[in-house]
């Protein structure tokens, strides 16, 4: 057995020392620095106590040119010795800990860790922490500070200082001995040593790569979606540059659903492409292995070219920016505004792939396809179909749908069976008002709740101003034009005896108003205010239609509170039903009937 690695061992400070010279870079392949604050803050108290934190593992790079960066931040390392294959966010951590130094972590940022030296605890700093002089509030400032003996004296002082104000006892002899033991034992943290392998400069990047994916030695476990994206890095790297700006052209839309990683994108792409919702099977396919059932798993070049093909002719299609701003159109016309309401990011990412697969392989009309893609979203988000066994429900999606033959017709015949065996009358009558027994404003029936509203273009109760404005932003800058509002005010609830927060903030005693109204009704019970909004706001003709758009019970206000809500939950379903029935028989583009 050929031996490809080397054993050394290197204490922290040699490592940041080497990383500051740039002679450690992070290989183009390594994700982004994504650990937490109290990540690192438990990798300090595991050091301090003196427990081991797993090997680094490095690849000897002397003289290889390649689009490696400096740790910590988004710079290309032009220079370097070593690239870190896995240690990455343990050595980040530490080497922003111990030079005080801004890491790229969504935007610069400085990460500060506190160090309490008489209880030797450590913790995120916080407001709390930084004001109570006990704590070290950034243990960077003992790192950076000139001289160790000064900084223990001005902490004992400020200690001392501060117990004296609050008519407390001073620092004792044994305090003051324990604080210099503790706060040398930090500094000293320096020295501690960590078992570094170092892979051969001879090993190629494929050996490396596949070295990378089997590897966790006690950072972020790594997923399949890692395995995949190392992959892509490594064979196709302009690839991943296109993923990633994908991602980040989306940080910058005008209207935006969703924060888009590219972890997503490989999802859509290995579904759209290979028609697989198991992503250790894609990356099996992109490995070149066969899938067949008794088949040895040996790589095949040939077919890993295959596969990279295919993906790089996939994605342009998956990237393509007009093809995402016609699916967010879709979904948006599904009363879904913005991503407030939007209880499942695996709805989108989903829906988005049967979008395409509609769009490319059936060849959908795209005026059938965005209404099409409407009602799919709004009836798997409200039925939660992604929510749990989420590969398991792509794949049987993508079986299905490749045995279809490839026609408009057949698509729209799926989708609308599909649908129909999800938007029962039973569902509706039975299940979901049971569903909107909650308190959870983030509960799938709420949202689709609020998107029935959307759809349906309802004003505010007692308004004419619509629903919609609410996630249109403030018109004056101050104010929400349209608040939630308690049918049944909380703190007339509380007078009656009912006070705990479940019972009085069921979505079911909510309604939308306008903010100035919901400050006229204040606390008033509903028995005074309602029949006087009406009057004041209300032509008698649309009187009816205004407690039906608004889910309101015949003489809700006069009704036990208990009786109120088993009565207009179903009257909210009743309005979600009718919400999707809207979608269902409405084209969003030339205002026609869908015949379905």
């Amino acid at each position: 057995m050929e031996k490809i690695y080397s054993d050394t061992s290197y204490t922290i400070g040699q490592l940041i020392s080497q990383i500051e010279t740039g002679s450690i870079a992070v290989p183009d392949l390594q994700r982004e620095y994504v650990w937490k604050p109290s990540d690192i803050r438990d990798l300090l108290d595991s050091m301090y106590k003196g427990y081991p934190i797993g090997y680094l593992l490095l690849w000897e790079s002397q003289g290889r040119e390649d689009d490696s960066r400096n740790i910590g931040i988004d710079e290309k390392s032009a220079k370097h010795n070593y690239l870190i294959i896995d240690g990455q966010q343990r050595l980040t951590s530490l080497y922003a800990i111990m030079t005080g130094k801004e890491i790229k972590v969504k935007g610069n940022k400085r990460i500060k860790i506190a160090f309490n030296p008489l209880t030797e605890k450590f913790d995120v700093q916080n407001a709390s922490i930084e004001r109570n002089p006990e704590w070290i509030a950034d243990v960077s400032d003992l790192y950076l500070a000139p001289s160790t003996y000064s900084f223990i004296g001005n902490y004992i002082d400020k200690v001392n200082e501060s117990r004296l104000k609050k008519d407390e006892s001073e620092l004792t002899f044994e305090d003051k001995a324990k604080i210099e033991k503790t706060i040398s034992d930090l500094i000293n943290l320096r020295s501690y040593h960590i078992g570094t392998l170092t892979i051969n400069q001879e090993v190629d990047e494929e050996k490396v790569a596949d070295i990378f994916t089997r590897v966790n030695s006690g950072g972020v476990k790594l997923t399949e979606n890692d395995f995949i994206l190392t992959l892509i890095s490594v064979n196709d790297p302009d690839l991943r540059d296109d993923i990633e700006r994908f991602c980040e052209q989306n940080k910058h839309a005008t209207i935006k659903l969703m924060e888009l990683e590219p972890r997503h994108i490989v999802r859509v792409a290995m579904a759209y492409i290979f028609k697989r919702g198991r992503l250790k099977y894609a990356y099996q396919v992109l490995r070149g292995i066969e899938l067949k059932r008794g088949s040895n798993k040996i790589e095949d070049e040939e077919a890993k070219r295959t596969a990279f093909a295919d993906l790089r002719a996939g994605l342009k299609n998956v990237l393509n920016i007009e093809n995402w701003n016609q699916f967010i159109k879709s979904v948006i016309s599904a009363g879904y505004l913005t991503d407030t309401n939007i209880t499942s990011t695996n709805a989108l990412i989903a829906t988005y792939i049967i979008y395409l697969i509609g769009k490319y392989d059936f060849n959908v009309n795209s005026n059938l396809l965005r209404n099409l893609i409407a009602r799919w979203f709004y009836i798997t988000v409200l039925r939660g179909t992604y929510t749990n066994s989420f590969e398991t429900t792509v794949q049987e999606q993508l079986n299905e749908l490749t045995e279809l033959q490839k026609d408009e017709n057949s698509f729209r015949e799926y989708v609308n069976k599909k649908l129909r065996l999800a938007s029962t009358d039973d569902y509706f009558e039975q299940i979901l008002p049971e569903e909107l027994s909650t308190s959870s404003t983030n509960s799938p029936a709420w949202n689709a709740y609020i998107a029935a509203l959307s759809v349906m273009d309802v004003k505010a109760l007692f308004s004419d101003l619509k629903v919609s404005l609410l996630f249109s932003g403030n018109l004056d800058g101050t104010k929400k034009s349209v608040e939630r509002h308690h049918l049944f005010p909380k703190e007339y609830l509380h007078r009656i005896g009912i006070v705990d927060d479940k019972d009085t903030n069921q979505i079911a005693n909510y309604a939308y108003i306008e903010w100035h109204d919901n400050i006229d009704i204040s606390d008033k019970p509903p028995k005074d205010y309602y029949p006087r909004m009406v009057s004041l706001y209300v032509p008698q003709e649309r009187l009816e239609e205004l407690k039906t758009i608004h889910a309101l019970p015949e003489k809700w206000y006069e009704l036990d509170y208990k009786e109120f809500l088993n009565q207009r939950r179903k009257l909210m379903a009743s309005v979600i039903k009718r919400g999707y029935e809207t979608l269902t028989n409405y084209n969003f583009v030339n205002n026609n009937v869908i015949n379905n």
